[in-house]
């Protein structure tokens, strides 16, 4: 089990503790797509590559990267028992931070999306409340879900730059905003000063993982405290490739595993 990518050790970030900012951590990370083999650089296998074992499918294991992102996430903003929280998007992403959420204990989860099929998934993974933005306005039933307040937490999982204006408004006075979803560089938004400093709410982008997390990810796939199957939406032979990104353009499924050779059972949603 392996990540792309580990810190150098010796920069000033990492020095800093903030080894997810590392200065060549992305001119160095591996890119190796749908290479038979790939060579890992040493500093990767010093910190980022563990056994896999037996019991874990290589499909499970390939979640590594993206829960480790997840968890590291939760490792910047921490997800709270007890409370109310909210997750913009329904991807892959998000049914990631549903399950970690579950996981922690968080009492309601509220997820929003505009894909019916992952909604569904997002319910069947445990989702309190499921709402199609297409259909529904989602900030009245967070107000009559929280008395009025707002959620405790947000997490805005969409990169898109109007998702990311819009979840100030979600929020609770003291409550908690994550921006995971990237908006393109030099992308700006614009938020409500008076919401920001009057009503005390933390505003936290995250980019990224660290070893940390991705031990943690680690033992929460390997105990399996987290169970990403159901998020695999199915298995096609390397050689279906296009089959599998046309059904993801059209936002057809989640994650489709690529089988170096011939997959027993190609399914497609």
């Amino acid at each position: 089990m392996a990540v792309h990518t580990a810190p150098c050790g010796s920069c000033f970030y990492c020095r800093a503790n903030q080894e997810n900012l590392c200065e060549t951590i992305m001119e160095t990370k591996v890119l190796g797509a749908f290479a038979e083999q790939i060579l890992l650089p040493a500093h990767i296998v010093a910190r980022n590559v563990y056994p896999k074992p037996q019991h874990l499918s290589f499909e499970e294991a390939a979640f590594l990267e993206p829960l480790s992102c997840v968890v590291y996430g939760d490792q910047v903003q921490a997800l709270r028992p007890h409370e109310t929280l909210v997750i913009i998007g329904a991807g892959p992403i998000g049914l990631l931070f549903l399950l970690l959420a579950k996981a922690r204990g968080v009492d309601r989860v509220i997820v929003t999306g505009k894909n019916t099929g992952r909604l569904e998934m997002a319910a069947r993974l445990g989702a309190d409340r499921v709402v199609d933005v297409t259909r529904e306005d989602a900030l009245p039933l967070i107000a009559e879900l929280t008395a009025g307040r707002g959620a405790d937490q947000v997490i805005e999982c969409t990169g898109r730059p109007s998702v990311w204006e819009a979840s100030l408004k979600m929020v609770r006075k003291g409550g908690r905003v994550l921006l995971f979803g990237g908006c393109p560089s030099g992308t700006e938004v614009r938020f409500d000063t008076g919401r920001l400093h009057y009503d005390e709410i933390t505003l936290d982008g995250v980019f990224h993982f660290t070893p940390e997390a991705v031990a943690e990810a680690r033992e929460l796939l390997v105990s399996g405290d987290i169970d990403v199957s159901p998020l695999i939406s199915g298995r096609f032979p390397l050689t279906d490739l296009e089959r599998a990104l046309q059904l993801l353009s059209r936002g057809d499924g989640l994650k489709y595993a690529l089988i170096p050779e011939a997959a027993d059972d190609p399914v497609a949603p």
